[in-house]
This record gives structure tokens, C-alpha cells and sequence, in this order.
């Protein structure tokens, strides 16, 4: 009977205090620190899916402006949206290929704020240059 009245005797305001200071010297687990190289890396990923947005309003406009003049054509159809289409879906996977290979240059060479611009400006010319054959090897 005396252990049921001591559970619910109310506990004084020491008792508490030493309760909390036990939860509070918990063992806790150990922070690791994060590997620069991998933070670096994480940065360029991050710069990178922010580009891609700039990326796909110049290819946008760039292939609006590659096709106005055909698109009151009649054979336009539904084959050449497909092109355009699989276009917008290939030049989104090439885009990867920038920010992998700035990551290793970044991981084993380390930071460079000049290979960004390059890769970005080099890859996006050439994918304009693709969108452009494209379109002019369309039949008019």
C-alpha cells in the first residue's frame, strides 16, 4: 500500500530540478564534422539547379525564336512538337553533365568560381547550336 501512496505523492521542486538535470546530462551523440570537399560539392549542386532555371528560359526563347517563322507552316504537327519535346527532356539530362564534372574538379582540384561560367556558357552554346540544326534540317 505505501508504494502506491509514494507514485502518487506530489514531487518537490528539488526533485524535479535533479530530474532535468539528468535529461539534460544525457549521453548524446557524437557531431561529426562535415568534410569540406563534400560541402564544397554540395554548393556547386545547389548554384547548378539554380542555373538550370536561366538554362531552360534561354533554350525556352531560343527555340521560340528558332520556330515562329515556321509555325504558321502546315505541315507543322504534332511530330515536330515531339522533337521539341525529346529536345527539352535530352538538353536537360546534357545539363547534368556540368555541375558532375565541376564536382569532381571541385572534390579533387577544389574550388574554382571561373569553371562554372565556363561550363555553363560552353554547354549552353552548344545546345543552342544543337537546337538550331535541328530545326533548320526540318523539311520547310
Amino acid at each position: 500500500m505505501e508504494h502506491e501512496h509514494q507514485a502518487t505523492r506530489p514531487r518537490s521542486a528539488a526533485h524535479e530540478a535533479q530530474r532535468a538535470d539528468e535529461v539534460l546530462e544525457a549521453p548524446r551523440v557524437p557531431v561529426q564534422e562535415v568534410d569540406p570537399r563534400l560541402a564544397a560539392v554540395g554548393a556547386v549542386v545547389v548554384r547548378w539547379e539554380k542555373l538550370r532555371v536561366a538554362y531552360n528560359l534561354l533554350l525556352g526563347l531560343w527555340t521560340v525564336l528558332l520556330t515562329l517563322p515556321l509555325l504558321f507552316r502546315p505541315w507543322l504537327s504534332f511530330t515536330f512538337l515531339d522533337i521539341v519535346f525529346v529536345g527539352a527532356i535530352v538538353a536537360n539530362a546534357a545539363f547534368t553533365a556540368a555541375p558532375l564534372l565541376e564536382s569532381y574538379i571541385t572534390w579533387f582540384v577544389g574550388p574554382n568560381r571561373f569553371v562554372s561560367p565556363v561550363l555553363f556558357s560552353l554547354g549552353t552554346l552548344f545546345t543552342m547550336l544543337l537546337a538550331a540544326a535541328t530545326v533548320f534540317a526540318l523539311p520547310i
